[in-house]
């Protein structure tokens, strides 16, 4: 099963709508993820050709009226049943199966605030509801914040901001998947930042141990479209290694992994 996160920043027409199908039938997607949509009236019509055939179910946010966010969440159902779904001003928790494999979890959609007191409020909202869903997570997002310097060209030393990020992480016990090809997912001008990202579970990473996030090749937006393939993925070697991240963020981890 492949999943597509993009930041799209408009969903447009024309030229948007042939990138987003070239990718989705070429990668053979089966859940996708756009933020920043900025559409504002229901969009499956158009998503039929995006989509490429008419067997999907779609989940929407809308835009404010001031034309910022929205997002949109696209599935082949017969590959992923939803049962129920969450939403607020920018993020969106889908609840279902994955059938081929009977795996309940819940796959979520975010688009962080630029303001960081905002962005500390919608996490926390978010964090509430996942709490109450109380089910194994993969979470896919423009989060608009960084979780190490070293992930923000310019950047070198830790702000209360990427503490926050990190303990909202933390505190879910999320493991930050690794990101392969490129190394920021924004940029403009001299301006880059890693904004997006996967996050998941530790449930679901033993269940796909070769999982792979990739960020395919920036062409109509100035964010990188990121593939997550959960089994057609690339050897991560040896399981301590392959879970740095989760020690990094969660220590409380780190006993369990290593006596895997």
């Amino acid at each position: 099963m492949n999943f597509l996160l993009w930041n799209i920043r408009g969903v447009g027409k024309g030229e948007k709508t042939m990138s987003i199908r070239n990718i989705v039938q070429e990668k053979k997607i089966s859940f996708m993820g756009l933020v920043e949509t900025k559409h504002k009236r229901p969009i499956r019509s158009r998503m039929k050709r995006m989509w490429g055939n008419d067997d999907f179910d779609i989940c929407e946010v809308f835009a404010s009226q001031t034309n910022g966010g929205g997002l949109i969440a696209t599935w082949d159902k017969s590959i992923f049943q939803v049962a129920n779904t969450f939403t607020g001003d920018r993020w969106m928790l889908l609840e279902g199966c994955l059938s081929a494999e009977m795996f309940e979890c819940c796959v979520g959609v975010i688009y962080g605030q630029n303001d960081r007191s905002e962005r500390y409020a919608l996490l926390e909202e978010i964090k509430n509801r996942i709490v109450s869903i109380n089910k194994r997570c993969l979470l896919m997002g423009d989060f608009n914040t960084v979780l190490h310097p070293t992930e923000r060209s310019g950047t070198f030393r830790c702000d209360q901001s990427m503490r926050e990020f990190s303990e909202w992480i933390t505190d879910l016990n999320l493991i930050d998947i690794p990101l392969h090809g490129v190394k920021f997912t924004w940029r403009r001008n001299e301006s880059k930042s890693k904004l997006d990202r996967a996050l998941c579970c530790q449930t679901l990473l033993t269940k796909f141990p070769n999982l792979n996030l990739i960020g395919l090749k920036r062409s109509i937006s100035d964010h990188n479209p990121l593939l997550l393939s959960l089994e057609d993925g690339i050897n991560w070697g040896p399981k301590p290694f392959r879970c740095y991240d989760a020690w990094f963020l969660n220590p409380k981890l780190k006993g369990f992994l290593m006596n895997e």
